[in-house]
């Protein structure tokens, strides 16, 4: 059998606003080491800094004459203005690699993963901030995280408060779930 070479990957993500003029690009390259027995796969973090509004964020690769890109539309929230938001959902593998970007690191306290397949042993994390802008009173936030199997059937339920002394003084605070992943069949979950 031939022997597996690494291989690198050229990648470009773009952030386009609305008129069509672009807000910020960022190049990274990754080398891969080919590796048959390893169930992992690659995660490169990236960080844009993008002002609120919305986007068209797009990443394109090129590897060994080979290109392909992906395309989703984004929206930047003014987490200062809304009286109650939230970042978007983060998953994390524990234990998590250790966080070698210095902008990710400022931003969530864990690398994020972009897997999105897991086995009942895994030990999964979801990560979301949430927001109270403006300038009024911190109240209580009553969290609650449901799984939902492929018949929309909740298999999980958790509930939380995030109380006012969890908010910082930039009115943000974490909360992280658990996935039930021990106890769930194998299939597709919200």
């Amino acid at each position: 059998p031939g022997r597996l070479s690494e291989s690198t990957i050229e990648l470009s993500t773009a952030a386009i606003d609305l008129d069509g003029k672009p807000r910020g690009i960022l190049r990274q390259t990754i080398t891969l080491f080919p590796n048959p027995g390893s169930s992992t796969a690659p995660d490169l973090p990236a960080h844009l800094p993008l002002a609120p509004g919305r986007y068209v964020v797009q990443v394109s690769a090129k590897s060994d004459g080979r290109s392909g890109s992906a395309a989703v539309d984004i929206e930047v929230q003014n987490f200062d203005k809304a009286p109650l938001s939230a970042s978007g959902l983060m998953l994390q593998r524990k234990p998590a690699p250790p966080i070698g970007d210095k902008a990710i690191a400022g931003l969530v306290p864990f690398l994020p993963t972009t897997v999105r397949q897991f086995h009942t042993e895994d030990n999964v994390g979801v990560f979301l901030r949430i927001y109270q802008g403006g300038k009024g009173r911190i109240v209580p936030v009553k969290m609650t995280a449901k799984v939902t199997n492929e018949q929309n059937k909740v298999t999980s339920t958790q509930e939380a408060m995030l109380e006012p002394e969890s908010f910082s003084a930039a009115r943000s605070a974490d909360h992280e779930v658990t996935l039930p992943l021990a106890h769930l069949t194998p299939g597709e979950y919200l």
